[in-house]
């Protein structure tokens, strides 16, 4: 390289030089390229498409979709993973909690969410939080889900239910630019600057086997349907099923599984191979075979053969199946990668697992769950759904505006703890420290703070009234007896409220 350099100040021109650095340049930058980006060179049969998300989504989601189901119908391992999104992201439900800042505003408000939650579906079958399992499911299974409002003054408790819908009911046909601008991408319809504006959703699932209706779509206001998925890179429009990642492996498994059965069900066959002696010579014409009595084709228990001399009975000797369980295993701990759980999660195999390696092991799993709940069902689910639960208590009558709104806060399900004492201690131990505040330690617990406390405060009453001394903790120090002006003072800020 310093050759090229003095031959070219030696020799050329100004010019000269700025050339030969520039080709020595380029040189230097073919050489230095990605690793990832030789594999094009390496291996020219892995063609990787520079299409866009959309382009990517468009053709294969239909395609993923019904693998994934027929997946989740028929294969126990695919079936546990989508149940166990279920569990961890939904549980019992995630709870809503109004906070308004006044206690009696925020007591009549939970209980008519509560009220309204016992009748919140369309179809009359789901309570609210029934309905976020079958979210989840349906998003986790098929990669996005539909949850549309239906409005009507006639609803007992507030006009507004939930009608969640498969994502197959979005109409595809419906695509292309719109005379006023804009577009219908997918059944998604976007104003010109690409803002989401209706969706057109078919009346019946296009998949059913008998069509009442004719496949005829309606069109709905986005501000009316929550297009619940999971957005994996910008600019995507609709989801993909989560098991994606997985789905060959699955089909793989079940291939292997068939083969290993058909394999153990010939084996688990006493079999016997006769081998009979080759003739001295070949029969002339006329000649008569030696008669060589009935053909043995069965073994009964206890039976004594005679054989023919020369004849040998060899047994079938079974082959080794020491590799079935390391393959099994291996297939199962990359079918727990591709959906971000652990291997004993995904098989329920506890056998080599510890406290330690569990806790250990299912953190990222946790962190997934925690990053899912706060980054999309809460925001883009839960959170929507009480803005238009106060906006219909408002056009009922129930509620009246106000300049702070209806704040809420949205508590998810406590995970399972692996070991509660290890768990409580450390958590205590953090609130004591002031690392942890006693609302986020109620919170994790699953419970809500101001239940909570009010429910010590109503048994400190109750075992007081009763003549009974009961320690809780040794530490806490309440006061049973609120404040004179306490009871006055939010009376005067619920009033207050309702003014607002």
């Amino acid at each position: 390289m310093g050759f090229l350099w003095n031959a070219a100040g030696a020799l050329a021109s100004g010019q000269a030089l700025q050339y030969v650095r520039y080709q020595v340049g380029r040189s230097i930058m073919g050489q230095r390229s990605y690793a990832a980006e030789m594999l094009a060179k390496r291996f020219r049969e892995f063609v990787a498409p520079r299409t866009s998300a959309n382009a990517e989504v468009r053709p294969s989601a239909g395609t993923v979709r019904a693998n994934a189901r027929q997946a989740v119908r028929d294969n126990p391992v695919a079936e546990r993973i989508v149940r166990l999104f279920e569990i961890y992201l939904i549980g019992r439900g995630i709870k809503t909690k109004s906070r308004t800042g006044v206690k009696t505003l925020d007591k009549k408000t939970n209980k008519l969410f509560d009220q309204w939650a016992e009748v919140a579906d369309f179809g009359g079958e789901e309570t609210y939080y029934g309905l976020q399992r079958l979210v989840v499911r349906a998003m986790a299974e098929s990669g996005a889900v539909l949850i549309v409002y239906r409005w009507d003054r006639d609803f007992p408790i507030l006009p507004l239910r939930l009608q969640v819908l498969e994502i197959d009911h979005l109409d595809h046909s419906k695509d292309g630019p719109l005379p006023q601008g804009g577009r219908i991408d997918m059944g998604i319809e976007f104003d010109r600057h690409g803002r989401r504006v209706a969706y057109h959703i078919y009346d019946e699932h296009p998949g059913e086997a008998i069509s009442y209706e004719g496949f005829q779509s309606t069109r709905f206001l986005a501000e009316d349907v929550i297009h619940l998925y999971r957005k994996d890179r910008p600019g995507q429009i609709n989801g993909v099923s989560w098991l994606a990642p997985v789905l060959p492996t699955l089909k793989d498994l079940n291939e292997f599984f068939e083969a290993a059965l058909v394999k153990a069900k010939i084996e688990a066959c006493f079999a016997v191979f006769r081998q009979r002696p080759q003739a001295g010579g070949a029969l002339r014409p006329g000649d008569k075979g030696e008669s060589v009595g009935p053909s043995v084709s069965k073994i009964s228990p206890g039976v004594i053969i005679d054989g023919k001399p020369g004849e040998e009975f060899k047994a079938v000797a079974p082959s080794s199946n020491s590799s079935f369980e390391m393959f099994v295993t291996n297939i199962l701990m990359l079918v727990g990668i591709g959906v971000s759980m652990t291997y004993d999660l995904v098989s329920g195999d506890m056998r080599k697992a510890n406290y330690s390696s569990m806790r250990a092991g299912r953190l990222p799993f946790y962190r997934f769950v925690l990053q899912t709940q706060e980054l999309l069902l809460i925001p883009r689910f839960c959170s929507r759904v009480q803005k238009s639960f106060i906006f219909a208590a408002v056009l009922k009558g129930e509620l009246k505006p106000r300049k702070g709104g209806y704040p809420a806060d949205f508590v998810p399900p406590v995970q399972e703890n692996l070991d509660p004492i290890k768990d409580m201690q450390a958590d205590i131990l953090a609130v004591k420290a002031g690392a942890m505040p006693p609302q986020e330690f109620t919170a994790r617990w699953g419970r809500d703070f101001d239940d909570v406390v009010a429910k010590f405060v109503e048994a400190d009453q109750v075992l007081k009234g009763a003549g009974i001394s009961f320690d809780y903790s040794g530490n806490v120090n309440a006061s049973v007896d609120p404040p004179d002006d306490a009871e006055g003072d939010d009376k005067k800020g619920d009033d207050d409220a309702q003014k607002d």
